[in-house]
Protein backbone atom coordinates (compact mmCIF):
# COMPACT_ATOMS: atom_id res chain seq x y z
CA UNK A 1 0.00 0.00 0.00
CA UNK A 2 1.29 3.51 -0.60
CA UNK A 3 1.84 5.73 2.43
CA UNK A 4 1.61 9.36 2.71
CA UNK A 5 5.52 9.55 3.29
CA UNK A 6 7.08 13.28 3.18
CA UNK A 7 9.63 13.77 -0.12
CA UNK A 8 11.83 15.92 -0.90
CA UNK A 9 13.67 16.29 -4.38
CA UNK A 10 17.41 17.59 -4.26
CA UNK A 11 18.86 18.36 -7.66
CA UNK A 12 22.30 18.66 -8.40
CA UNK A 13 23.31 21.49 -10.25
CA UNK A 14 26.79 22.82 -8.33
CA UNK A 15 29.35 21.29 -10.40
CA UNK A 16 31.43 23.20 -12.78
CA UNK A 17 30.98 20.02 -15.69
CA UNK A 18 34.84 20.89 -16.95
CA UNK A 19 34.45 18.11 -19.52
CA UNK A 20 31.72 19.64 -21.40
CA UNK A 21 35.11 22.14 -22.67
CA UNK A 22 32.45 25.25 -22.15
CA UNK A 23 32.91 28.74 -20.43
CA UNK A 24 29.75 28.19 -19.04
CA UNK A 25 28.83 25.15 -16.48
CA UNK A 26 26.80 22.60 -18.47
CA UNK A 27 23.57 22.87 -16.69
CA UNK A 28 23.43 26.38 -17.94
CA UNK A 29 24.23 25.50 -21.44
CA UNK A 30 21.15 26.21 -24.11
CA UNK A 31 19.05 22.78 -24.60
CA UNK A 32 14.97 22.81 -26.60
CA UNK A 33 14.47 26.83 -25.76
CA UNK A 34 15.54 26.81 -22.29
CA UNK A 35 18.37 25.75 -20.48
CA UNK A 36 19.81 21.97 -19.30
CA UNK A 37 18.93 22.93 -15.44
CA UNK A 38 15.59 24.59 -16.68
CA UNK A 39 14.95 21.23 -18.78
CA UNK A 40 15.37 19.19 -15.43
CA UNK A 41 13.58 21.30 -13.00
CA UNK A 42 10.92 21.55 -15.30
CA UNK A 43 10.15 17.45 -15.54
CA UNK A 44 10.96 17.13 -12.21
CA UNK A 45 8.00 19.62 -11.22
CA UNK A 46 6.22 17.14 -14.00
CA UNK A 47 6.27 14.82 -11.64
CA UNK A 48 5.57 16.63 -8.70
CA UNK A 49 2.05 18.25 -10.37
CA UNK A 50 1.12 14.75 -11.36
CA UNK A 51 2.54 12.29 -8.71
CA UNK A 52 3.51 14.11 -5.70
CA UNK A 53 2.06 18.09 -5.10
CA UNK A 54 3.08 18.29 -1.57
CA UNK A 55 6.93 17.15 -2.32
CA UNK A 56 9.56 19.37 -1.06
CA UNK A 57 11.87 20.89 -3.58
CA UNK A 58 15.46 21.81 -3.49
CA UNK A 59 18.23 23.24 -5.57
CA UNK A 60 22.10 22.91 -5.24
CA UNK A 61 23.93 25.72 -6.65
CA UNK A 62 27.05 26.88 -6.41
CA UNK A 63 28.21 30.04 -4.40
CA UNK A 64 28.74 32.37 -6.69
CA UNK A 65 26.29 30.59 -9.79
CA UNK A 66 25.70 33.61 -11.72
CA UNK A 67 22.36 31.98 -12.83
CA UNK A 68 21.16 32.12 -9.21
CA UNK A 69 18.94 35.47 -9.62
CA UNK A 70 16.91 34.03 -12.69
CA UNK A 71 16.28 30.82 -11.40
CA UNK A 72 14.99 31.91 -8.36
CA UNK A 73 12.67 34.11 -10.58
CA UNK A 74 12.03 31.30 -12.94
CA UNK A 75 11.41 28.35 -10.62
CA UNK A 76 10.41 30.22 -7.63
CA UNK A 77 9.46 26.92 -6.13
CA UNK A 78 12.89 25.54 -5.25
CA UNK A 79 14.56 26.38 -2.28
CA UNK A 80 18.27 26.93 -3.03
CA UNK A 81 20.60 25.70 -1.28
CA UNK A 82 24.44 26.28 -1.62
CA UNK A 83 26.22 23.27 -2.90
CA UNK A 84 30.09 21.99 -2.21
CA UNK A 85 33.05 21.34 -4.32
CA UNK A 86 32.28 17.61 -5.19
CA UNK A 87 29.02 16.58 -5.65
CA UNK A 88 28.46 14.18 -2.53
CA UNK A 89 29.73 17.37 -0.37
CA UNK A 90 26.67 19.13 -2.29
CA UNK A 91 24.16 16.45 -1.44
CA UNK A 92 25.67 16.86 1.89
CA UNK A 93 24.30 20.46 2.35
CA UNK A 94 20.79 19.72 1.02
CA UNK A 95 20.31 16.88 3.46
CA UNK A 96 21.63 19.16 5.82
CA UNK A 97 18.93 21.77 4.88
CA UNK A 98 16.17 18.64 4.06
CA UNK A 99 16.49 17.61 7.60
CA UNK A 100 16.33 20.39 9.45
CA UNK A 101 13.20 21.46 7.98
CA UNK A 102 11.36 18.15 7.69
CA UNK A 103 10.54 15.24 9.57
CA UNK A 104 12.13 12.17 8.83
CA UNK A 105 11.20 12.82 4.82
CA UNK A 106 12.24 10.58 1.97
CA UNK A 107 15.07 12.32 -0.51
CA UNK A 108 14.78 11.75 -4.10
CA UNK A 109 18.25 12.91 -5.81
CA UNK A 110 18.35 13.52 -8.99
CA UNK A 111 21.54 15.01 -11.37
CA UNK A 112 20.95 18.41 -13.28
CA UNK A 113 22.76 17.12 -15.93
CA UNK A 114 20.19 14.65 -16.94
CA UNK A 115 17.11 16.62 -18.00
CA UNK A 116 15.70 13.62 -20.23
CA UNK A 117 14.09 11.45 -17.83
CA UNK A 118 10.88 10.12 -18.01
CA UNK A 119 8.43 11.44 -15.45
CA UNK A 120 7.24 8.21 -15.58
CA UNK A 121 10.17 6.48 -14.33
CA UNK A 122 10.65 9.22 -11.45
CA UNK A 123 6.86 7.79 -10.52
CA UNK A 124 7.85 4.05 -10.65
CA UNK A 125 10.94 4.98 -8.54
CA UNK A 126 8.72 6.61 -6.14
CA UNK A 127 5.48 4.11 -5.85
CA UNK A 128 7.93 1.63 -5.50
CA UNK A 129 9.91 3.39 -2.34
CA UNK A 130 6.49 3.68 -0.95
CA UNK A 131 5.22 0.19 -1.07
CA UNK A 132 8.33 -1.16 -0.20
CA UNK A 133 9.62 1.11 2.44
CA UNK A 134 13.28 0.39 0.88
CA UNK A 135 15.26 2.62 -0.92
CA UNK A 136 15.86 2.27 -4.50
CA UNK A 137 17.32 4.27 -7.49
CA UNK A 138 16.86 3.99 -11.44
CA UNK A 139 19.28 2.28 -13.36
CA UNK A 140 19.97 0.43 -16.86
CA UNK A 141 21.26 -3.41 -17.83
CA UNK A 142 24.83 -2.82 -18.98
CA UNK A 143 24.74 -4.20 -22.58
CA UNK A 144 27.99 -3.75 -23.91
CA UNK A 145 31.12 -5.99 -22.58
CA UNK A 146 32.66 -4.83 -20.02
CA UNK A 147 36.34 -4.90 -19.80
CA UNK A 148 38.51 -4.62 -16.15
CA UNK A 149 42.24 -3.79 -16.21
CA UNK A 150 44.12 -5.85 -14.31
CA UNK A 151 47.95 -6.43 -13.43
CA UNK A 152 49.32 -9.08 -15.64
CA UNK A 153 51.00 -11.84 -14.00
CA UNK A 154 54.77 -12.35 -12.99
CA UNK A 155 54.83 -14.59 -15.83
CA UNK A 156 53.53 -12.59 -18.19
CA UNK A 157 55.25 -9.20 -18.11
CA UNK A 158 54.87 -5.40 -16.35
CA UNK A 159 51.66 -3.99 -17.29
CA UNK A 160 47.64 -4.62 -16.90
CA UNK A 161 45.91 -7.33 -18.72
CA UNK A 162 41.72 -6.70 -20.09
CA UNK A 163 38.93 -9.06 -18.07
CA UNK A 164 35.70 -9.55 -18.98
CA UNK A 165 33.14 -9.03 -16.77
CA UNK A 166 30.12 -11.16 -16.41
CA UNK A 167 27.58 -8.24 -17.48
CA UNK A 168 24.65 -10.34 -16.63
CA UNK A 169 25.32 -9.15 -13.37
CA UNK A 170 26.35 -5.48 -14.00
CA UNK A 171 23.72 -2.36 -14.34
CA UNK A 172 24.80 1.59 -14.89
CA UNK A 173 23.37 3.87 -11.95
CA UNK A 174 21.31 6.43 -13.10
CA UNK A 175 19.37 8.90 -11.00
CA UNK A 176 16.91 9.63 -9.29
CA UNK A 177 18.28 7.57 -6.46
CA UNK A 178 15.40 7.85 -3.79
CA UNK A 179 16.68 6.97 0.24
CA UNK A 180 15.33 8.42 3.39
CA UNK A 181 17.01 11.00 4.43
CA UNK A 182 18.05 10.80 7.81
CA UNK A 183 19.61 7.34 6.82
CA UNK A 184 21.18 8.94 3.84
CA UNK A 185 23.04 11.89 5.68
CA UNK A 186 24.34 9.67 8.46
CA UNK A 187 25.97 7.52 5.57
CA UNK A 188 27.62 10.33 4.01
CA UNK A 189 28.91 11.78 6.74
CA UNK A 190 30.73 8.35 7.97
CA UNK A 191 32.18 8.26 4.14
CA UNK A 192 33.33 11.82 5.19
CA UNK A 193 34.81 10.91 8.50
CA UNK A 194 36.60 7.84 7.17
CA UNK A 195 37.92 9.66 4.03
CA UNK A 196 36.10 7.76 1.54
CA UNK A 197 35.51 9.12 -1.76
CA UNK A 198 31.51 8.17 -2.82
CA UNK A 199 30.21 8.92 -6.47
CA UNK A 200 26.64 8.34 -5.71
CA UNK A 201 24.18 8.15 -3.17
CA UNK A 202 23.85 4.47 -3.63
CA UNK A 203 27.71 3.60 -2.93
CA UNK A 204 27.10 5.74 0.55
CA UNK A 205 24.30 3.68 1.34
CA UNK A 206 26.28 0.25 0.18
CA UNK A 207 29.04 1.23 2.45
CA UNK A 208 26.78 1.96 5.90
CA UNK A 209 25.08 -1.25 4.90
CA UNK A 210 21.87 -0.29 4.25
CA UNK A 211 20.06 -2.77 0.93
CA UNK A 212 18.09 -1.35 -2.03
CA UNK A 213 16.79 -1.97 -4.99
CA UNK A 214 17.11 -1.40 -9.18
CA UNK A 215 14.28 0.50 -11.38
CA UNK A 216 14.75 -0.06 -14.90
CA UNK A 217 15.17 3.40 -15.89
CA UNK A 218 14.43 4.22 -20.00
CA UNK A 219 17.78 4.93 -21.98
CA UNK A 220 17.48 8.54 -22.70
CA UNK A 221 18.10 9.06 -18.87
CA UNK A 222 21.84 9.75 -19.64
CA UNK A 223 23.95 12.29 -18.27
CA UNK A 224 25.48 15.40 -20.03
CA UNK A 225 29.09 15.37 -20.11
CA UNK A 226 30.43 15.92 -23.52
CA UNK A 227 29.16 18.40 -26.30
CA UNK A 228 28.07 15.41 -28.37
CA UNK A 229 25.95 14.55 -25.32
CA UNK A 230 24.60 18.07 -25.41
CA UNK A 231 23.75 17.50 -29.06
CA UNK A 232 22.23 14.02 -28.49
CA UNK A 233 19.94 15.70 -25.95
CA UNK A 234 19.05 18.09 -28.02
CA UNK A 235 17.95 15.77 -31.03
CA UNK A 236 15.73 14.00 -28.98
CA UNK A 237 14.35 16.58 -27.26
CA UNK A 238 13.24 17.71 -30.64
CA UNK A 239 11.89 13.80 -31.02
CA UNK A 240 9.72 14.20 -27.88
CA UNK A 241 8.48 17.35 -28.80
Amino acid sequence: MVTDDQLAILVAAAGKGNRMGSALPKQHLALAGSTVLGCTLSRMQQFVSQHCPQAHLFLLLAADDPQAASLARDFPAWQQVKGGSERWLSVLSGLQAICTQLASPWVMVHDAARPLVQVSDVARLWQHCQQEQRGALLAKPVVDTIKCLKSRSQHTGAGEQPVTLDRSQLWAALTPQCFRAQPLLAALQQALAQGLAVTDEASAMELSGHEMDLIDSHADNFKITTSSDLSYARWLMEQQS
